[in-house]
C-alpha cells in the first residue's frame, strides 16, 4: 500500500504534482519547504518548513517539486540522507512502457510518453506531451517542458534541459548541463 505523500516545494510545481497525485489517489498530507511561502497554495496544506518537520520519515513518501534540476537534486539528497523516501508522481494519462525502467522521484504529467526499452534515472520531470522515444537512456534530473522530442538510441546527460518543442533526433548524444531551447533542434544522425 501506498505510504501518504509530503510534496516539498510551494511554487507552481507543487501546485500541478498535486493535482497528479491526486489522480493517482494518493493521500497526501499537505507541503513542506526550505521557505515559508508568498503564496499558499489553496490545495495543500502547508506542513511548516521542513527543518522543522516532527514526522516518521518511513511513514511517508516525499514528492519533490522543485523546477530548477540542482536544487531538486540537493533536496532529493538531503531527504534520502535522513532516511526518506521519493516517490514518483505518474498521472494516470502518461503513457510509459512496460518495457521502461525508471528510477525514483521522476514527475509524470498527463499525456507525457516513455517508448519502449528507455531506461530513465531520478528525479526527472516530464511534461505534457513530452515524448521520449524508444531504447533511449536519460540521466537524472532532466527537464523535458511540454511538446519537447527526443528520437529513439539516444542518451541525454544529467542536468540537461529542454524547453517547449524542442527536438533532439535519433542516435544523438547530449551531454550533461546542456540547454536546448525553445523551438530549437539539438544533434543528428
Amino acid at each position: 500500500m501506498d505510504k501518504p505523500v509530503v510534496i516539498f516545494g510551494a511554487a507552481t510545481l507543487s501546485e500541478l504534482v498535486f493535482e497528479i497525485l491526486t489522480a493517482q489517489n494518493r493521500k497526501i498530507l499537505g507541503t513542506t519547504a526550505d521557505l515559508i511561502p508568498a503564496v499558499f497554495s489553496e490545495q495543500s496544506k502547508f506542513l511548516g518548513l521542513f527543518s522543522e518537520l516532527k514526522l516518521d520519515f518511513e511513514k511517508v513518501d516525499f514528492c519533490v517539486c522543485i523546477g530548477d534540476n540542482r536544487g531538486r537534486m540537493q533536496v532529493m539528497n538531503r531527504i534520502l540522507s535522513m532516511g526518506g523516501r521519493i516517490t514518483n508522481a505518474i498521472h494516470p494519462q502518461s503513457f510509459i512502457s512496460n518495457s521502461s525502467n525508471i528510477g525514483y522521484g521522476n514527475i509524470f504529467f498527463p499525456f507525457a510518453y516513455v517508448g519502449s526499452r528507455v531506461s530513465m534515472g531520478n528525479g526527472n520531470v516530464v511534461f505534457p506531451f513530452a515524448s521520449v522515444t524508444h531504447h533511449t537512456n536519460i540521466e537524472n534530473y532532466v527537464f523535458f517542458a511540454p511538446n519537447s522530442s527526443i528520437g529513439g538510441h539516444s542518451d541525454i546527460g544529467s542536468f540537461a534541459k529542454f524547453g517547449m518543442n524542442a527536438t533532439v533526433p535519433a542516435n544523438s548524444q547530449v551531454p550533461s548541463d546542456t540547454h536546448v531551447k525553445p523551438g530549437y533542434v539539438f544533434g543528428g544522425e
